[in-house]
C-alpha cells in the first residue's frame, strides 16, 4: 500500500524507521474511525516531489470505538463524594463530605463532571443521580482528569463500575429523549 502522509507527518524531524511496526488510523467517508497495524517498507517521492510512504498490506482492519454508548450533552448540577473499596474488595465505603459539580455529558456507561477539584485518575466516586430524576447512587471510576477550558476547573471522565440496570435504563431514556426533559446546553 502507498500512503500520502499529511503535513504534520512530513514536518516531523524524526520519522519512524523502515520495518518499524506502527498503528495507522483513518476516518471513512461515513466518519467511522478505523485502524490497522502495519510496517513501513520505505519512503519515496513522486515525480511531482510529494512524499509517499510504502507500507506492508495489513492483515486486519478494525473499527476503533471510542465510546460504546450515545451521550447526552447537558449542564446538570450533581453531587458526588469520594469512595473506596473495602479490604475484601466486595463493597465500597463512601466519604461523608459531598462535593458539587456539573455534568457536561452522560451515557449509560459513564459521565463527565466539570469541577474545581483536581481529583486524580483511578479514584472512585459515589455519584448521586437524583438531579437526573434517578433515585439512586452509582459508583464510578475516574478514567482521566483533564484541564477544562474554564480556568481553574477540571473535566473528570468517569466510567460507571457499579450501577443498577434500572438506572442505566433511565439514563438511556434521557439520552434518547424518552424520559423527562432535563437541562441541556
Amino acid at each position: 500500500m502507498i500512503l500520502e502522509p499529511d503535513n504534520l507527518f512530513i514536518a516531523m524531524p524524526k520519522k519512524p524507521e523502515p520495518m518499524e511496526k506502527l498503528l495507522f488510523t483513518f476516518l471513512s467517508e461515513t466518519k467511522l474511525q478505523y485502524g490497522f497495524i502495519s510496517r513501513i517498507i520505505r519512503y519515496q517521492r513522486t515525480n511531482e516531489g510529494k512524499m509517499e510512504v510504502v507500507i506492508s498490506h495489513p492483515s486486519m482492519i478494525y473499527e476503533q470505538i471510542k465510546r460504546n454508548s450515545k451521550r447526552l450533552q447537558t449542564n446538570q448540577n450533581i453531587f458526588f463524594s469520594s469512595t473506596k473499596l473495602t479490604h475484601d474488595k466486595k463493597s465500597f465505603i463512601s466519604g461523608e463530605k459531598s462535593y458539587n459539580g456539573k455534568v457536561t455529558n452522560i451515557s449509560k456507561g459513564g459521565l463527565c463532571i466539570l469541577t474545581d477539584l483536581p481529583i486524580k485518575q483511578n479514584q472512585f466516586l459515589n455519584i448521586n443521580l437524583e438531579s437526573f430524576n434517578i433515585n439512586e447512587k452509582a459508583i464510578g471510576k475516574i478514567v482521566s482528569t483533564r484541564n477544562s477550558l474554564h480556568k481553574g476547573f477540571y473535566n473528570l471522565h468517569i466510567k460507571f463500575v457499579k450501577i443498577s440496570l434500572e438506572a442505566q435504563n433511565e439514563i438511556q431514556k434521557l439520552v434518547f429523549n424518552f424520559g423527562e426533559n432535563i437541562e441541556k446546553n
